[in-house]
């Protein structure tokens, strides 16, 4: 049997000694790749450059083009390329599978990339030592000084106004639907966020409100941030970010707040950060304190913002018109919470892990939330059946088991066309067994349960993806790709060994499986690295 890959200790490759005696074949190789550490500084396997070790954090554009960071240190692109946003060598309208993308000012060999955020028209790279690049489209200053306003960068460029410090996450927010009126957010190692980009609504946090901010210019202020998070649509563009001074925990707010969505007990707008009323006392208590946060964008406007602590509790505020804060509904605070309240509700309490809310097709919000036992709440808006609520169309305002009450699942997506994924685990004795579950909207397949009639339109409960992926190979990940103005999605599914199983819409041609057409996927198909 030949080898599946290289293994190199120490520098020096190994071949028929020791361990690279061992033949590991494309079954097993995964448990190797993930398994192995310290002694081996390297395992490459003979195939990397087809081997999908990540995907795109997308800004609603879930089906115009896709990023994959591959495993041998390359980024590819497929799909729309109409701004040259795939920085690929093969310019075109489309590329019909991924192609690799071209960085200036970068060595693949000492760095690599860790992070690509896809903004449909134009794209960001992040860097393992914490530099960015941007391509395709430049407008509103998204380019941070990279580019010229209404021109195209064919390839990534460097932002070399931040390359005097290190960045660890972007945070991008749209302000208005299929334009490029975006802002943009740098975290640096030391805890400090740079802004640029639109700031229409102050949402910069940089003290002044209108106009373009063109370099990525400092947020001053005393606090020493831990994370960001950047959403809203239709105008409503605000951003959040954790402080922690050593001793507490704060979480802090900027942009448009007409519906309360920054937390800070009214519905004024601010450009500059601020401290959420409430919560920031709370957060005096270690175990209270937040550690993740998330938030709903929509067409017209509305936002509503979660949060959780480490200790499993839940807050949320903003926009509650379809119930999706977890609390009563009611008319004298006009259907908007302007102040972060804790959410009591069904059977939430100190158990969440993890959220996933977004705004539905035409301006639902529905939520999904993710409890330490394995079992998932959803609730909110249920329009296409997003949140597995058995064929109740109306809104339902208290977090609620869907139609099957599972014991098991290990992550959770919903996309904003109104369809939801979850992974379950029902693995035994140490197997892993990750099966993918999906219900909602399904308009062009994005379900992946090969519905080819009408009849597919909607799934209002969660049904089983059928996957035929052999033995020894296991789902990684799953997640649907946004989208931010119509019911198009695309369900992305990375298995162990590499490869990715894509179903939906494929307008220009993003599935990246080359079939000669741009209809629909019904069933999970392989994209052609």
């Amino acid at each position: 049997m030949s080898y599946y890959g290289t293994i190199t200790i120490n520098g020096t490759e190994c071949i028929g000694t020791s361990l690279s005696s061992i033949n590991f074949n494309a079954i097993n190789f995964d448990t190797l790749l993930y398994g192995l550490s310290g002694q081996v500084s390297s395992i490459k396997p003979t195939n990397a450059s087809s081997i999908a070790i990540g995907w795109e954090d997308d800004y609603t554009c879930g089906n115009q083009n896709h990023f994959y960071i591959m495993y041998d240190n390359t980024v590819r692109g497929v799909g729309l390329n109409s701004s040259y946003q795939l920085a690929a060598l093969n310019n075109g309208s489309y590329a019909v599978t991924p192609e690799i993308c071209c960085i200036n000012n970068w060595n693949p060999n000492t760095d690599s990339i860790i992070a690509v955020y896809n903004c449909a028209n134009n794209a960001y790279l992040l860097s393992k030592n914490g530099r960015v690049w941007v391509s395709g489209y430049c407008a509103y200053g998204i380019s941070g000084g990279a580019g010229t306003n209404g021109t195209n960068l064919p390839f990534f460029t460097n932002i070399t106004a931040l390359n005097s410090v290190v960045v660890t996450k972007l945070a991008i927010s749209r302000a208005t639907p299929g334009t490029q009126n975006i802002s943009i957010y740098a975290l640096t190692n030391n805890g400090k966020i740079y802004a640029w980009g639109d700031n229409t609504v102050g949402q910069l946090g940089l003290g002044i409100t209108g106009g373009i901010i063109s370099t990525p210019t400092l947020i001053s202020d005393s606090y020493t941030y831990t994370d960001i998070m950047a959403g809203g649509l239709g105008g409503a563009t605000y951003m959040m970010a954790i402080a922690n001074d050593g001793s507490s925990t704060y979480v802090r707010s900027c942009g448009y707040n007409g519906y309360g969505q920054l937390g800070l007990g009214n519905n004024t707008s601010s450009n500059t950060l601020q401290t959420l009323q409430t919560i920031g006392s709370i957060l005096n208590s270690n175990a209270d304190r937040i550690v993740a946060f998330r938030n709903s964008g929509s067409e017209n406007g509305r936002g509503s913002v979660f949060f959780i602590s480490a200790n499993g509790k839940l807050w949320s505020c903003g926009n509650n018109l379809w119930g999706q804060l977890g609390l009563p509904i009611t008319a004298n605070d006009s259907v908007n919470n302007y102040t972060p309240l804790q959410i009591t509700t069904g059977d939430i309490g100190s158990n969440v892990v993890d959220l996933q809310c977004t705004c539905a097709a035409y301006g639902g919000v529905s939520v999904c939330a993710l409890l330490s036992n394995g079992k998932i709440r959803t609730w909110g808006y249920n329009g296409y059946g997003v949140i597995g609520n058995a064929g109740n169309s109306n809104s339902v305002t208290t977090p609620t088991s869907p139609n099957v009450d599972f014991t098991d699942v290990k992550s959770i997506s919903i996309a904003s066309n109104g369809s939801s994924v979850i992974i379950r685990d029902i693995g035994n004795n140490g197997v892993l067994n990750y099966t993918v579950w999906t219900c909602g909207c399904n308009v062009q397949g994005q379900l992946g349960l090969g519905d080819f009639n009408a009849a597919g339109s909607s799934h209002w409960t969660y049904s089983q993806v059928p996957l035929a992926i052999g033995s020894g190979v296991y789902v990684v990940k799953a997640r649907f790709a946004q989208r931010d103005n119509n019911q198009c999605a695309t369900l992305q599914i990375m298995l162990s060994n590499g490869t990715i199983l894509v179903a939906g819409y494929d307008g220009y041609y993003a599935l990246g499986n080359d079939q000669g057409t741009t209809s629909a996927r019904w069933l999970p198909t392989l994209v052609r690295f």
